[in-house]
């Protein structure tokens, strides 16, 4: 906690438990270990909402080709658990089997997509793929690439509200992003000089992170695409 600039994990979390939160979007970055966790995210998401009198599917937006060679896509997710499931440690089985009855039961959804394997900002999305999100009562942007999309790789001051700048968006939005690249927002001056006071490099040096929550957006992509294009 102590190297997240910004946290809305407390509002997010209750958000993703509200009862009429039972579609959720997982846009996905890398394989890897970070699929890992993506899935671990998925998976928590689906068994926290077993408490509560409505279940959750969560559609895991995943690359139709790579446009790096780390691009996460239908197969990855599958191989990933199939892994899991082939582990010597029982831990490890029990969870792979876990999210192989996801997968199986419709609880998670695996759909790949051109639109996220592409540089243009998120606020030009292609009607079709925005038209998928804004059905979706939470959508959760995972990964600085797909961060650096939403902000349309803008170097806005980073004291920018998060609010104004993802204004556009079609759905509930929560943007849970490792720094890598110099650029950002929702950050204050005071944790921008905390972190930079710690660590020269900390807007590249992956060691801080934000998790940003937008629940009522105002989704106009037509007016960012107007008021941002430069």
């Amino acid at each position: 906690e102590a190297c997240l600039l910004h946290d809305d994990s407390a509002a997010a979390a209750a958000a993703l438990l509200a009862p009429g939160c039972i579609n959720v979007g997982l846009v996905v970055d890398n394989a890897g270990f970070e699929l890992v966790c993506d899935l671990a995210l998925a998976d928590a998401i689906v068994c926290a909402r077993r408490g509560t009198r409505t279940a959750a599917t969560v559609t895991l937006h995943v690359k139709a080709h790579p446009t790096f060679v780390s691009d996460a896509m239908d197969k990855d997710v599958r191989s990933t658990v199939a892994a899991m499931c082939a582990s010597q440690d029982a831990a490890v089985t029990a969870m792979g089997r876990r999210w192989r009855s996801h997968l199986e039961s419709g609880a998670w959804v695996i759909k790949p997509g051109f639109a996220w394997a592409q540089p243009t900002p998120l606020w030009e999305l292609p009607p079709a793929a925005r038209a998928v999100l804004a059905a979706e009562h939470l959508v959760i942007i995972k990964g600085d690439a797909n961060y650096r999309r939403l902000l349309g790789d803008r170097t806005w001051p980073l004291d920018t509200p998060f609010a104004e700048v993802a204004a556009y968006f079609p759905a509930p939005l929560l943007a849970l992003r490792t720094l890598k690249a110099e650029l950002g927002c929702g950050i204050s001056p005071a944790e921008a000089a905390r972190a930079a006071a710690e660590d020269k490099a900390w807007q590249v040096s992956g060691k801080f992170g934000v998790v940003q929550f937008l629940p009522e957006p105002m989704g106009q992509p037509e007016v960012a695409a107007l008021a941002w294009k430069w």
